[in-house]
């Protein structure tokens, strides 16, 4: 979708606040019923904005009294008939001028937990929604009670299972965590303690009722008790002979036992083929590699923080290609929060506590800057992860891939800037995925949403990225002279080795050029477009500034329509067809509709 290039400086200047996810609304006259659904939807997920005066296709027509919608806004959104708490503040609506029209533009934050669902009209089991794709979703009656569930203080696996006693407990599984703890920390209080008391002091009883809790039925239960609660029961570890997503496997051990014997077994497999370092330092033998503190982290995050009331199994794949972990239940914070360590709401905060006991897990919140850092040392590209944001599990993604290939490294340094690590990522990013945005350089880089804003502007500054645009914001993609780049040779294909080389030297250094002419000229374009020129003049400088640029390549209509600052539709009618029709330039699509097709220069004879 093609948005007005005022709009899109609007997008941008919100995204580089924080996560952006984006709705338009008409509005012209009054609140419409499906601007309270988007509310709903914004606060119950990781929030979101609305601009009121944007029609569906992005462009603007403005409000006709915002100082009244803006008073309606707050009414309303004050009144538990339309919505059941305050979302936003005063700060969080502002009124905005483009040109001669009055937009309103609405910050709604991501609700808390615990004050999830947040649902319009008086009826949480109607009136809840949430946000998948672009669209608002009515949520179902299972959505909303696990809403409400997710939402009390109290942590679910302190629930006490007064159904059930002591004989839920595995002896031998008991023993092997007494000994482990014994091994780590001779001096820890808790060795001395009988077993009842050592159960109570993990939470796994209820020392008051003496049954157990459901972070004890989980940590050390027999099976068939564990069944019992849990009607499907699954920790399905799966080694794939090739690829992450294969649907075959070599190898399977679907866990439907306790956590700590099923964490002992399924760590194994995972660094079986791991080579155990031979170092000694300050006196103590180093058996861990960043690669071992990875996974093992990755696998406690997986036990400790997965929704055991849901009936999906957890899975882990191992393959060539790296390792997948996904459970059911979907992150309590944001990938933000999540990637720098800075909150922590874990969903088992008992179960972590055990693990963290015996040296399985880190400190609330710092798990995952962990695996980040250890992989990251390995020089593998940064963890891919998931919170949940469209469906409700975490996913993570460890691969076996480097940050920098060696082609990668080539074709940067060919580019011939001056690229910060940052910088380096996102065109890696944009090279490989064919598109970078804000939320993916962050989970890459950790960085705040500003400063990835910055990061990407100043790429498309300096013509190393094209800025397009959807209802999520805007996105970037490589410039057409860099995007088909002849693949490196391998090692192996000496005979061709070095001729093959030449080529790809010579067609990098001819797209570094090319781009830096295209560049140049842009640069030329808009400083002129700033001058005060006679409409005539300025039209003319537009005319000849298109035929230039579609000389060096094809450009799209969004493209040259950002470059002047001119709506698409209007640059189209008033300026692209009349050169057709001039045979001054050339349409590449299949037909006028196709939306693929570019304009260039027409060729002479």
């Amino acid at each position: 979708m093609q948005i007005s290039p005022l709009v899109e400086q609007l997008i941008e200047r919100l995204q580089s606040q924080e996560r952006l996810d984006l709705e338009f609304k008409e509005c012209r006259e009054s609140l419409s019923e499906s601007l309270w659904e988007t509310v709903s939807a914004f606060a119950n997920m990781q929030g979101g904005w609305l601009l009121l005066g944007v029609t569906n296709q992005g462009i603007p027509i403005g409000v006709l009294n915002p100082e009244k919608l803006k008073t309606d806004l707050f009414n309303l959104g004050r009144n538990a008939q339309k919505i059941n708490t305050e979302v936003w503040t005063e700060s969080d609506v502002s009124i905005e001028s483009l040109e001669d029209k009055q937009l309103i533009v609405i910050r709604v934050p991501a609700a808390p937990r615990t004050k999830r669902p947040i649902y319009i009209n008086g009826n949480p089991m109607t009136g809840t929604f949430v946000r998948r794709h672009e669209g608002d979703y009515r949520c179902k009656e299972d959505e909303v009670k696990r809403m409400f569930r997710e939402a009390s203080m109290e942590a679910i696996d302190s629930t006490v299972l007064t159904e059930l006693n002591l004989d839920v407990f595995n002896a031998d599984t008991i023993a092997r965590y007494r000994q482990r703890l014994q091994n780590r920390t001779p001096e820890h209080e808790f060795n001395d303690y009988s077993s009842e008391r050592f159960l109570a002091a993990l939470g796994a009883v209820d020392p008051a009722a003496q049954h157990p809790t459901l972070a004890g039925l989980l940590m050390f239960g027999g099976d068939l008790w564990i069944r019992r609660w849990r009607k499907r029961h699954l920790i399905d570890y799966r080694l794939n002979p090739e690829r992450i997503s294969d649907t075959t496997w070599d190898d399977r051990l679907p866990w439907e036992a306790n956590l700590l014997d099923g964490y002992f077994r399924i760590y194994a497999k995972l660094i079986e083929d791991i080579p155990i370092p031979h170092r000694i330092e300050a006196g103590e033998r180093i058996e861990e590699t960043p690669a071992h503190t990875a996974l093992r982290e990755a696998l406690v995050n997986l036990l400790a923080h997965a929704d055991y009331a849901e009936t999906d199994a957890s899975l882990i794949t191992k393959s060539p290609e790296g390792y997948y972990f996904r459970n059911p239940g979907s992150s309590r914070i944001s990938s933000y929060d999540l990637l720098t360590g800075n909150r922590s709401d874990p969903r088992n905060p008992t179960l972590l506590f055990m693990f963290r006991l015996i040296g399985l897990a880190e400190e609330a919140g710092s798990g995952f800057p962990k695996i980040i850092r250890a992989w990251r040392s390995l020089g593998f590209q940064l963890p891919d992860v998931e919170v949940g944001t469209e469906r409700y599990e975490y996913r993570l993604v460890l691969r076996n891939a480097h940050l920098f290939s060696d082609a990668d490294r080539r074709w940067i340094l060919e580019l011939g800037a001056d690229l910060s690590e940052q910088e380096q990522l996102a065109l890696i990013c944009a090279k490989h995925e064919t598109t970078v945005d804000n939320e993916r350089l962050r989970t890459l880089t950790g960085i705040h949403p500003t400063d990835a804003t910055n990061v990407l502007t100043g790429l498309r500054d300096k013509g190393l990225l094209k800025k397009q645009s959807d209802r999520r914001g805007a996105y970037y993609e490589l410039p057409e002279a860099l995007v088909v780049v002849p693949r490196t040779p391998s090692l192996f294909d000496t005979a061709v080795e070095s001729e093959v080389s030449r080529d790809v030297d010579k067609n990098l250094k001819e797209a570094a050029e090319n781009l830096r002419v295209e560049t140049q000229l842009l640069k030329e374009i808009k400083r002129s477009l700033k001058e005060r020129l006679p409409r005539a003049r300025k039209r003319e400088l537009i005319l000849q500034s298109i035929l230039r640029l579609c000389t060096l390549r094809p450009f799209g209509a969004g493209e040259l329509a950002e470059t002047f600052q001119i709506g698409r539709e209007h640059l189209v009618t008033a300026y692209l067809n009349e050169m057709l029709k001039k045979g001054q330039l050339q349409w590449t699509g299949r037909t006028r509709k196709d939306r693929s097709g570019k304009y260039r220069t027409a060729r002479v004879g």
